[in-house]
Formats: structure tokens, C-alpha cells, sequence
């Protein structure tokens, strides 16, 4: 997220925080030093908090800089309010301390922190950003080497079984010049180098998917080939289906089987008891999942082969690996987004799709394009609960902790990745590039005359947001309110 540190937090004369208690503290320190110690502590209570979940103390938006300000600390005075009525309530009935005093004591810190970030502002405005600008276009990829692939399906014919033989070797770019070692990997250290790799054991039994991924990149040239096999989560509930039915057992057991080999490696921190019981062996894992981790090591899924209970795959590796840091995988996930002047932000949603999902979207969009509400068409990456909890913005409520925190304002364009940004005409770039990113976006549904009609609904708001800022964002706060509630304007 592009953002300023606050410049006192770091001068050895005054921390702000602390100046702030400070003063306000040896005011009432004076008037009532009985009830002072058991004060403060209700007062911290409150404003810790407060200002962990609004980051008061990095500057954001350097271009509005009092419009910034204000409402960073107006929303930390709520929140601290908020949070400091159960410890308020303590003091007052242990201590007979007024709700009066207490609330001065919290309104002279606010108004004294207040005070002095307003005096440092042109030190704030000259900070340097905490995450830089990335570049919209993706850095080009070394151009792909000729491999020996005539001679990879000769050697394939007595590694692969029958099923699954004359759909990978099709699929195998034809050449007969280049390297032509087939190595079969066990998994375990570095593989050989060659033109292809073979893993062994299914991916469903490997702990440490990604760097597998990657360690199996480096050791082919671009344009060199993996191959791998695994058992999608669909095949697993076919077969419970084909031994339990479609009754109570069925469901049962497709619960046991979800919560503890799909659910729980998934819980944070909770998943290396998880890895550490099962020996990461039968975890349940989508295929979604796995051409996610392919692209996201730097493959391309060429094709994909059921045989029997297991599914095979041959990737190509087009790419280098990508820079994001931060798959999707847990319940809650932070999405790589483009923010104003092009700086990065992470935007927080409750994940509605199986994981690793957004390094498919460039494919989504080259393979299906998109629907009228701008989403991707024909999207196989949404799981069984996705579309429910998009319908009614489910998905969407962690953004309200960003928002808190400053990262995009309460109206606007939704924060976008770098990718979808690339499909808009230059203009919107620019301006989307100029302003920032909104919780709450210019609404558009199935009605909408596709794409070119959400770029007008979105320029339309850009346009008018650089000419009246706070009459633009009010008058279309209205309007999407006014859509969701009387029309039933909902998401898919």
C-alpha cells in the first residue's frame, strides 16, 4: 500500500502517540491523580486499537492532505469509542470516574495528536512511499528454446500409462532439435536438468507445492515441459457418491473428508498440525489449485487427462515466476491491487474462489472474456459457496478494514489488478491512476451494454470526481444505495 510514515513517530525529541498521552494525561494527572492510573488504562484500552485498525500514523494521500488527515482521525475517535465502552464502563463503577472526565481525557489526546500531525504537514507530503509504483506492464519473458520433443514421447511411451500417453505426447510442441532428457524426479533436492520433467508422486501427497513447482522450472529451459498427476476433489466426492449414494452417509462422509483434508490445511497456523498428523499426504486439492501453482511457478497448462482416479497434466514453462508474495489460500486474502499513482495496495476479501486462482485470470480472459457486470466469463474458479456469498457481498466485508485503515477511500472505482487495468482505454488509466480507489464502486449489472458500458459508468465517475470530489462521491453514494435496496442490484 503507497503510504507515508508519519515523520515525529521516528525524531528522538517526541513520538506523537506518546506526546499525546502525555499532555493529556498530566492534565487530569493535576485535577484528579486518585482515579488517574486506572483512567489511562481504559483510555489505552481504546485507542491501541483504534489506531492499529485506522493507521492514523501513515499518511496516505498526500495530494488531499487535511481531507486525509481529518478523516484518518475522525475514524479513530469512533473506533476508539467504540472499543472503550466496556473498559469505561469497569472505571466508572470501580473508580467513580465520570464518563465526563473520562471522555475529556480521550477528546485532549485526539485533539493534541491532531494538532501536531497538522503542523508537520509539509514533512509528511515529502515522505518516501512505504511500497513503490509497479509497473502495468509485466516484465517480457526470455523467448522459448526448441526441445527434442519426438524423442521425449518416445521416452514418455514407457513411463506414461496408455490413457493418459496419447494425450500428453499430442499435446508436446513438435520439434526434433533441442535437449531431449525426460528426467524423472522423485520430488526430493534439485531434478536434473532436461527438456522435461516427470514427478513421481502425486501432488496431493507433497507438502511444499510451490517451491516444488519452481525448483521443477528452473531445471528445464522456457518452452521445456512437466509433468505431473494428481486427484481432483471432484474425483474424491464421485467416488464417496458411487459407495455411500446420495443420503446422509454420503454427506457425512464428504464432510469428514472436507473439513479435515480441504478445510483444515487452510486454517493459519493451524495447518502444520494438519502437515505434521498427515504427513502432508491425501490433502484435497482442486483444479483450480493446481494450474494455479503451475502459472504460478511460471507454467502453462497445455492439457489436462482424467485416467482412471488420478488426472495427469502437462505444463509448458512460458514465464518467469511472478513477484506477489501473497497467493490466495487462506479463508481471508489480501489481492495484489493497483493504487493511486500506480502504487501497490492489498485489498483484504473473503475468499469466494479456490485458491491460487488469480494467476488464471490473464487465461480467463484470453479463453472466455468477460460478462456484462465486467466479471469473467465461464469462471470454473469459483467454488461451490462463491457465487452465495458474491450475491450479497459477503466476500466483500474485510474491505472495510482497509478502508479503516486508509488504503481506499468510502466511494470510487474499485482497486483493480494490473492486468484487468491493461483491458481499459488509456484515458480511464489515467484518471483511475489519479484518484483513489473506492470501497464503494459506480454500480453496473446484467443490464449493462458489456465492457463499453461499464468504461462509460466508470470514466463517466472519473471524470466528474476530478471537477467535484466530495458533490461526485456523495451524489453516487446515493445512487448505489438506491440500486442495491429499491432495484435488488446484486453481484455474481
Amino acid at each position: 500500500m503507497s503510504s507515508m510514515r508519519h515523520p515525529l513517530i521516528s525524531t528522538p525529541f517526541i513520538r506523537v502517540p506518546l506526546g499525546a498521552f502525555v499532555a493529556a494525561g498530566a492534565a487530569y494527572w493535576l485535577s484528579s491523580p486518585d482515579t488517574f492510573l486506572a483512567t489511562m488504562l481504559a483510555t489505552l484500552s481504546g485507542w491501541a486499537p483504534a489506531v492499529w485498525l485506522t493507521d492514523k500514523y501513515r499518511h496516505k494521500y498526500a495530494a488531499r492532505y487535511w481531507t486525509y488527515l481529518l478523516a484518518s482521525h475522525a475514524k479513530a475517535i469512533v473506533v476508539q469509542a467504540l472499543l472503550i465502552a466496556p473498559a469505561g464502563w469497569w472505571v466508572v463503577v470501580s473508580f467513580g470516574v465520570s464518563w465526563t472526565n473520562l471522555a475529556t481525557v480521550c477528546g485532549a489526546a485526539a485533539l493534541i495528536d491532531l494538532g501536531v500531525a497538522a503542523v508537520s504537514r509539509r514533512t509528511n507530503q515529502q515522505a518516501p512511499g512505504l511500497l513503490a509504483p509497479a509497473p502495468l506492464a509485466a516484465e517480457s519473458d526470455p523467448p522459448f528454446e526448441a526441445v527434442n520433443t519426438a524423442a521425449m514421447s518416445r521416452a514418455l511411451d514407457v513411463m506414461l500409462p496408455s490413457a493418459a500417453r496419447q494425450v500428453l505426447t499430442a499435446a508436446l510442441t513438435a520439434s526434433d532439435v533441442g535437449p531431449d532428457a525426460v528426467v524423472t524426479w522423485d520430488g526430493e533436492g534439485r531434478p536434473p536438468s532436461g527438456g522435461l520433467i516427470h514427478l513421481r508422486p502425486r501432488v496431493n501427497d507433497i507438502r511444499y507445492i510451490d517451491e516444488l513447482f519452481d525448483e521443477a522450472a528452473q531445471a528445464v529451459p522456457f518452452g521445456g515441459y512437466f509433468i505431473c498427476r494428481y486427484v481432483p476433489h471432484t474425483m474424491r466426492v464421485a467416488a464417496l457418491r458411487r459407495r455411500f449414494g446420495s443420503g446422509w452417509a454420503f454427506r457425512v462422509a464428504w464432510l469428514t473428508q472436507f473439513a479435515l483434508h480441504r478445510a483444515w490445511p487452510k486454517l493459519p497456523r493451524l495447518n502444520a498440525v494438519y502437515f505434521a498428523a498427515t504427513g502432508a499426504r491425501n490433502r484435497l486439492l482442486s483444479k483450480v489449485e493446481v494450474w494455479g501453482r503451475l502459472s504460478y511457478a511460471g507454467w502453462r497448462v497445455a492439457v489436462e487427462c482424467p485416467d482412471n482416479a488420478e488426472t495427469w497434466v502437462l505444463a509448458q514453462r512460458v514465464a518467469k515466476r511472478p513477484t506477489n508474495k501473497r497467493p490466495s489460500y487462506y479463508p481471508v486474502v489480501p489481492l495484489e491491487k493497483v493504487g493511486l499513482q500506480g502504487g501497490v495496495i492489498y485489498l483484504h476479501k473473503i475468499r469466494s474462489m479456490y485458491p491460487y486462482s488469480e494467476f488464471l485470470q490473464k487465461r480467463m480472459f484470453e479463453e472466455h472474456g468477460l460478462t456484462t457486470t465486467g466479471k469473467f466469463a465461464n469462471d470454473f474458479r469459483l467454488t461451490e459457496y462463491g457465487p452465495f456469498i458474491r450475491k450479497y457481498w459477503i466476500d466483500e466485508l474485510p474491505q472495510w478494514f482497509d478502508w479503516l485503515r486508509g488504503d481506499v477511500k468510502l466511494v470510487g472505482m474499485r482497486a483493480t489488478s494490473r492486468h484487468y487495468l491493461s483491458l481499459y482505454p488509456q484515458e480511464l488509466i489515467d484518471l483511475y491512476l489519479k484518484t483513489k480507489p473506492g470501497l464503494i464502486p459506480p454500480i453496473f449489472d446484467e443490464a449493462t451494454p458489456g465492457f463499453d458500458g461499464i468504461v462509460a459508468t466508470e470514466l463517466g465517475y472519473l471524470r466528474r470526481y476530478q471537477q467535484a470530489p466530495l458533490r461526485t462521491d456523495v451524489k453516487y453514494f446515493f445512487k448505489t444505495f438506491s440500486d442495491i435496496f429499491l432495484r435488488g442490484v446484486r453481484s455474481k
